[in-house]
């Protein structure tokens, strides 16, 4: 482990999307969460993977550029 944080958040805020550069590995815990917050979404950072890409017309595990985690 090279690097550790945290964040506190106030009563409704959110954490927008960002990204972890030259990090192989990137985690999150929450001590508590508000009802109806039962999902995080982890997104692909590659930027380049939106560049040349086919036509998805239904989104599957081999396709998808995000990890929906549900509690």
């Amino acid at each position: 482990m090279t690097g550790c944080w945290a964040n506190v958040l106030a009563e409704g805020a959110v954490h927008k999307a960002h990204s972890h550069p030259n990090n192989f590995l990137s985690g999150v815990y929450y001590v508590r969460t508000h009802a109806g917050a039962e999902t995080i979404n982890f997104h692909d950072p590659r930027s380049q993977t939106a560049i040349i890409r086919p036509p998805v017309e239904q989104l599957t595990a081999e396709n998808t550029d995000q990890v929906v985690v549900r509690e």
